[in-house]
């Protein structure tokens, strides 16, 4: 997911076990790559959450398991 942001705002992402959408809320103005851990709000298991912010202020957003 590609869009263009400007400080803090929610990432919708979707569990990479179960499939249901989630949501977080994140300040971009920290850095250009963050990454950390959040609990699927339905099934309760851990992803991986990783976000890059490139030049023009684009981020996208990756998940994954824990053991990828």
């Amino acid at each position: 997911m590609i869009r263009k942001i400007r400080s803090d705002d929610e990432v919708i992402w979707n569990c990479e076990y179960c499939g249901k959408e989630n949501s977080v809320w994140v300040d971009f103005t920290i850095g250009e790559k963050q990454e950390f851990i959040e609990d699927c709000s339905v099934c309760c298991r851990p992803n991986q959450i990783i976000i890059n912010i490139d030049d023009e202020d684009n981020i996208s957003s990756q998940v994954k398991t824990l053991d990828e």
